[in-house]
């Protein structure tokens, strides 16, 4: 019985000196990973400047891929033939106007208060998902 309660104690003894703390006080939190929704002593003001401007830059990227699929798909209508090409004509013009119609609430987007952004952000997203399926649908018809 003794036997036990020392070979108990002396892997409690172990445990114990093996969980040592190891963080340092003295330096401030570490900014928590992007995208985790975690927020770390931050004041709110910054944290809405920070994620409008990552939002924005992110958009930005998104507006210039289909700006750069659409131009694409412009060249490769300049090979069809003339039906084919009074088709995919229609079909780019109207991308276009959507694509114009982004990026113009973009810029709303941008140019919008740190409190009021949010709101806008919303209409946003809806005219890129219909560019975003309106260019797949263009791309489809255009295969």
């Amino acid at each position: 019985m003794k036997m036990d309660q020392l070979i108990l104690t002396l892997g409690v003894i172990g445990l114990l000196t093996g969980c040592e703390n190891k963080s340092d006080k003295s330096q401030p939190p570490a900014a928590p990973p992007a995208g985790t929704g975690e927020v770390r002593n931050l004041p709110p003001a910054a944290l809405l400047t920070e994620s409008k401007e990552q939002y924005l830059a992110a958009m930005e990227k998104r507006l210039a891929l289909l700006n750069d699929q659409i131009e694409e798909l412009a060249k490769k209508s300049e090979t069809y033939t003339t039906e084919a090409k009074q088709h995919a004509t229609t079909l780019l013009s109207s991308l276009r106007e959507q694509r114009h119609a982004a990026q113009q609430t973009f810029e709303q987007v941008k140019a919008a208060s740190a409190e009021g952004w949010t709101e806008l952000k919303a209409d946003f997203e809806s005219v890129m998902v219909e560019l975003e399926k309106a260019y797949a649908s263009a791309k489809s018809k255009m295969s």
